[in-house]
């Protein structure tokens, strides 16, 4: 390969940049990746935004380049099916030959040669370069995500001096931005736009890799907004743009989709709800609600601002995406004008019971990758949490419910999140009397009325950590207990092990049915 070619390989080696930054296999000298992310600064602030479509007439790019006759135009047809500018389409048939490629110079003649081998290879390359799109947004989400001071990452100080030239004249949220609307009014392409290869199958397979990159995307704006707060005009904004998608419903290229992407539609959607969660701030609502001051909360620190936003939600309420953000605006309303515009406030919340928000909530939180153990699925449950907390901060308990099967889902959710350790932590520090930890006192007030409830909930928070389990065995050692004759008794109300023998230490094991008395001297 000429030396011009291997210069331009730099490129797209989105898959060794964020191996080389992320440390991954090996660490290196910070210094080195500090030199990396510094070499590499526009194009990961561009991120997607990096690949450009063709602009120049045909064949002008490739001029200067040296290529032969069949090189020559395969690079013309993959810049017609990957839509990409010829420099480009260039770079990243090279970064393939050099990365994945794994025949002889014999071996790329024949894939050149003959339409049948060409539109194979050509297919390989598209798949790179998808990748090659997916780590760029990964490089991106790894340094957000350990940047912060919180975080215990061996580069987390050459993050933190980039993200903050990242963060100059807020580019990177304006960069972010800009690639929601790039991937969200992306059009279906076809054998028109990119060639006689893009058939459905190839058509199925570019409206994947966008969701996927939508999914993506959504994951840095989780990150992001967990850091820094959001403005009206970008929440808003944000806001619009997501319910006019359906919450990934109705994507531009819905009539092709079949059942096999409904995962990532319900991911997508499931994200989009999460990122305006994040950026509605609950943690901070619920903090303030005490002070009676928002002045520190970017969407409520003036009346124009609020009613920027309260003018979007009054837009909402018609898909069960939209249960979370009116439940969540009817309970900052609530706090926010402690009391005023009552009726508006019923509303939201009414509008938000309507839609089975807690159904929604408890459904969400058993999808991938919120219910795993990554990044994304710790930060989906923390906002869901920051949003329960703020509820029960500004409505009792019995009221954000209508009846005992949305009481359920209620329990149901809160199960779920008192499982993670950060938050079972938090229930504890908040203590019994507020929050979250109220409907655990609820619980055990009610017992043994209510059994089952109090069960769940202990086994949830006891799950979570040695620490927390010690707690709620203590508190269980508290409970009243009493013991009554059944009324009627049978063989199926009792279940016996399958072991006959009685465990009663150092290995004695008499049978059950035994009569007698131990020396425990002896044991």
């Amino acid at each position: 390969m000429a030396d011009s070619n291997a210069r331009k390989i730099d490129s797209f080696g989105n898959r060794h940049l964020w191996q080389f930054i992320s440390g991954t296999g090996i660490l290196r000298p910070r210094e080195l990746i500090k030199r990396e992310m510094t070499r590499n600064t526009e194009k990961i602030l561009n991120g997607l935004l990096f690949y450009k479509k063709p602009r120049a007439p045909q064949g002008d790019l490739l001029k200067d380049k040296n290529l032969q006759k069949q090189q020559k135009d395969f690079v013309l047809k993959l810049t017609t099916f990957l839509n990409l500018e010829e420099d480009q389409s260039y770079e990243v048939f090279f970064s393939y030959l050099s990365q994945d490629f794994r025949g002889s110079e014999k071996n790329l003649q024949l894939c050149l040669s003959t339409e049948r081998h060409s539109h194979a290879f050509m297919v390989k390359i598209r798949d790179f370069y998808h990748s090659e799109r997916l780590y760029l947004l990964q490089c991106i989400l790894h340094i957000l995500t350990f940047w912060s001071e919180s975080e215990n990452h061996p580069y987390r100080e050459e993050y933190t001096v980039f993200v903050n030239i990242l963060l100059k004249d807020n580019e990177l949220i304006k960069k972010l931005l800009e690639q929601v609307d790039l991937l969200c009014d992306e059009p279906l392409p076809t054998w028109e736009t990119h060639g006689t290869l893009m058939n459905e199958r190839q058509a199925l397979v570019w409206a994947h890799q966008n969701m996927k990159e939508q999914n993506e995307l959504l994951k840095i704006l989780l990150v992001y907004w967990k850091e820094f707060e959001a403005n009206a005009p970008d929440f808003n904004r944000l806001l619009d743009k997501f319910k006019r998608q359906g919450f990934g419903r109705r994507q531009s290229y819905k009539h092709i989709l079949d059942e096999s992407f409904d995962r990532l539609t319900k991911q997508i959607g499931s994200l989009e709800v999460l990122v305006l969660l994040q950026a509605m701030d609950m943690e901070t609502v619920e903090r303030l609600s005490y002070t009676k001051c928002f002045d520190d909360h970017s969407l409520l620190k003036d009346k124009a601002t609020f009613q920027s936003v309260e003018n979007s939600m009054q837009l909402l309420g018609s898909d069960q995406p939209h249960s979370p953000l009116l439940l969540s605006w009817a309970v900052i309303r609530q706090l926010y004008l402690e009391g005023d515009g009552a009726n508006i406030t019923r509303k939201y919340g009414n509008q938000a019971l309507q839609l089975y928000v807690f159904n929604f909530l408890s459904e969400m939180l058993d999808l991938e990758p919120i219910s795993g153990k990554s990044i994304t699925a710790s930060l989906s449950h923390c906002v869901i949490y920051t949003v329960l907390l703020a509820a029960l901060t500004a409505f009792d308990e019995s009221t954000l419910t209508r009846n005992n099967s949305e009481m359920q889902d209620l329990y149901d959710i809160t199960c779920k999140l008192m499982g993670r350790d950060f938050i079972a932590g938090n229930v504890w520090k908040k203590g019994l009397e507020q929050g979250v930890g109220n409907m655990y006192q609820s619980a055990l007030l009610n017992f043994p009325l209510d059994f089952s409830t109090l069960v769940k909930l202990s086994t949830a928070l006891a799950s979570a950590n040695a620490d927390s389990a010690s707690k709620v065995l203590e508190l269980w050692s508290e409970l009243p207990r009493y013991t009554e004759y059944l009324d009627r008794n049978s063989s199926h109300d009792l279940r016996f092990p399958s072991d006959p023998w009685l465990p009663v230490g150092k290995g004695i094991k008499p049978p059950y049915g035994a009569v007698g008395n131990f020396l425990y001297s002896v044991l």
